[in-house]
């Protein structure tokens, strides 16, 4: 049968097709109002994963949003919620009231409540099922309540624990840092020493010494070269071989002007020839004197350098001989920083988790409440009736093919050439 002949049979038994559809849609319309209904209701908790949970100072790697966001969606679906829950409900939860009851009425909760969020969002969506549409809204919001009032606790219980082993372990680094401060001391009074610094301002002391012995050899170096001789401009420029040079130029102007007119014999010339040979010695003098001035500057500086060196050999050798000392010094100063360091970590720490034990807030609020919802989740009548029209137009189409089938007839050229075995050439 081709297309065309089947066309032509629907045309001829149009009514057959609506009838069977018709019926087809009934049993499945029947079928669906007869099935139980179930309403779903949804309530979204917006939870915050910028607040970090109380063991995040613990050193863990932080969780992505997702995995926080799982992991609060099975804190929510947890045993303890549905409890809450059950508790809340009370006989609307169904299961009794007492212990063994609540158990039952939680692990029926938890069975019809599930979590979903989408991977770029923090919103969670807590879904509610029940036959009943206003209880399916009351569960929903009241597992969203529970979880809310549920999640401080759990963080507070959760900081107060790590806060207990805060403590231990600050304990076991204060006993540490007792016992390096004692090695350090120890070690101190035993070697007579200040501190690991000391090594410090010896090496400095070093340096000064160095840079003194560079300028006393310096000075030594040039006091030497003055030393010894009667030309050097300290000698030349001193007070009184300066006035004593003044005097014998003058002293021997005269002496000149009077050998024009006296004779050497004369008492007058012989005067001051006396007193310029007197003036000469004393000149003489006053520079020997200046030049021995030089000569003991030279020795002064020498000695200097001397003392300086010997104070630079002294402090080297004495930092050689403290090396080790400074060292296991060093060590032992390390060990107290190190320990003094773990130990303000931990109290600091121990502060923070003591605000967290104290919070009395969720790191999540509730975002929307849940509505009774006015069509049920399932079975889902409009989805239903489109498919018990499709399946209804399906069966109806189906019976026309058997039928046509069953009591072949001719509607078209195509039916023709298939009864006859023979081509179509005209229709009269």
């Amino acid at each position: 049968m081709g297309a065309g002949d089947l066309v032509a049979a629907v045309r001829v038994r149009w009514r057959l097709v609506v009838l069977v559809a018709a019926a087809v849609l009934l049993l499945v319309a029947g079928w669906t109002v007869a099935q139980p209904r179930l309403y779903r209701a949804s309530a979204s908790v917006l939870f915050n994963v910028a607040q970090s949970d109380p063991q995040s100072m613990a050193g863990d790697a932080p969780q992505s949003s997702n995995a926080l966001l799982a992991t609060q969606g099975d804190v929510l679906r947890s045993m303890r919620v549905a409890q809450d829950v059950a508790a809340r409900l009370g006989g609307a939860a169904g299961g009794g009231t007492d212990a063994a009851g609540l158990e039952r009425a939680a692990a029926s909760l938890r069975a019809r409540v599930s979590v979903t969020n989408a991977k770029a969002s923090n919103v969670m969506i807590v879904n509610a099922e029940d036959r009943d549409a206003e209880r399916a809204a009351r569960i929903a919001n009241a597992f969203a309540e529970a979880y809310l009032a549920r999640v401080p606790q759990l963080r507070a219980v959760a900081a107060q624990g790590y806060s207990s082993w805060l403590e231990r372990r600050t304990r076991d680094v204060r006993e540490r840092l007792e016992t390096a401060q004692q090695a350090l001391a120890r070690y101190q009074q035993q070697r007579g020493l200040v501190g690991a610094g000391r090594f410090d301002l010896d090496a400095e002391a070093l340096r000064t010494l160095n840079a003194e012995l560079a300028q006393a050899e310096g000075a030594a170096a040039e006091a030497q070269s003055r030393a010894g001789s009667r030309s050097v401009p300290e000698v030349a420029s001193d007070m009184a071989v300066q006035q004593l040079r003044t005097s014998v130029a003058a002293q021997a102007g005269r002496v000149a002007e009077l050998s024009r007119t006296l004779g050497p014999s004369h008492p007058d010339m012989q005067a001051a020839t006396a007193q310029l040979t007197a003036l000469q010695g004393q000149l003489s003098a006053a520079i020997g004197s200046a030049a021995e001035s030089v000569e003991a500057a030279s020795t002064a500086s020498r000695r200097r350098e001397a003392s300086v060196r010997a104070r630079l050999a002294a402090r080297e050798q004495a930092m050689i001989a403290g090396s080790d000392d400074q060292n296991r010094l060093t060590v032992l100063q390390r060990d107290v920083d190190a320990a003094q360091q773990t130990y303000d970590q931990m109290r600091r720490e121990i502060g923070q988790q003591f605000v967290r034990s104290q919070a009395s807030q969720a790191n999540a609020s509730l975002l929307d409440r849940a509505d009774p919802p006015g069509l049920p989740y399932k079975p889902n009548l409009p989805l239903m009736l489109v498919l018990g029209t499709v399946l209804g137009i399906a069966v109806g189409l189906a019976t026309v093919m058997g039928l046509e089938f069953l009591e072949p007839r001719i509607r078209t050229d195509h039916g023709v050439e298939l009864a006859t075995g023979a081509p179509v050439i005209a229709l009269g």
